[in-house]
């Protein structure tokens, strides 16, 4: 049972009737109890849950890319929140319920500075990827001490993300991944950004292309 702690526009603390109350940063707030809905859902509500569990859960394996990648996009959403709603636009393709991720229009990042120029990735050796880049500043914006941020996507029966938060910095131009014999035959997507070594900025995401890993003969 509810109360109230003075008078009758005082604040109320408690369920009261249908409404729960409490202090919330000093503030009293009245909330309505939530009703379980019976009805079933409607075609357009099961393909916009459908369309957010599918991205939701690709992205959620690269969360602390995108902790970086949209950081500072508004005080009201989150990170991933504002992630998932930029992916469903441009990365879903297909309709309900036939929906499938375009990977190469997947975005980790948005921002200003300066993208990977001329980035690209290959096989080089057993079980390493190397990741090169033109350590130029395109549109003048970030410095040559910006920092490289890596996801790496295997894709198949068992998904497989790598994520390298400081793999190397722009005036370096390349780096190398290692993976290991569980990526062996993974078709790989690659992903590259920039951020800032300080401060918020972060440059868009560029796609590194695809590419199959050979066959582990072990």
């Amino acid at each position: 049972m509810g109360h109230l702690t003075a008078g009758p526009f005082y604040h109320s603390i408690g369920k009261i009737g249908n409404t729960v109350g409490r202090k919330v940063k000093g503030k009293n707030t009245l909330s309505m109890i939530p009703h379980e809905n019976h009805l079933p859902a409607s075609e357009a509500t099961k393909a916009v849950r459908s369309r957010m569990k599918l991205i939701s859960s690709w992205l959620g394996h690269a969360s602390e890319a995108i902790k970086i990648g949209f950081r500072g996009h508004g005080p009201r959403q989150s990170a991933m929140s504002t992630a998932v709603s930029v992916n469903i636009s441009r990365a879903l393709t297909g309709t309900y319920p036939e929906l499938s991720i375009d990977y190469a229009r997947i975005a980790l990042s948005s921002g200003a500075l300066s993208v990977a120029s001329n980035a690209r990735m290959e096989i080089s050796g057993t079980e390493e990827i190397k990741i090169q880049w033109s350590p130029v500043l395109e549109n003048m914006v970030g410095s040559l001490k910006d920092v490289a941020v890596v996801l790496l996507y295997g894709e198949g029966d068992y998904n497989k993300y790598k994520v390298l938060l400081n793999f190397a910095s722009r005036e370096m131009g390349q780096g190398l991944v290692r993976t290991s014999p569980k990526w062996s035959g993974c078709t790989v997507h690659g992903y590259l950004f920039f951020a800032a070594p300080q401060g918020k900025l972060v440059s868009d995401t560029v796609y590194l292309g695809r590419l199959v890993l050979p066959e582990s003969t072990a």
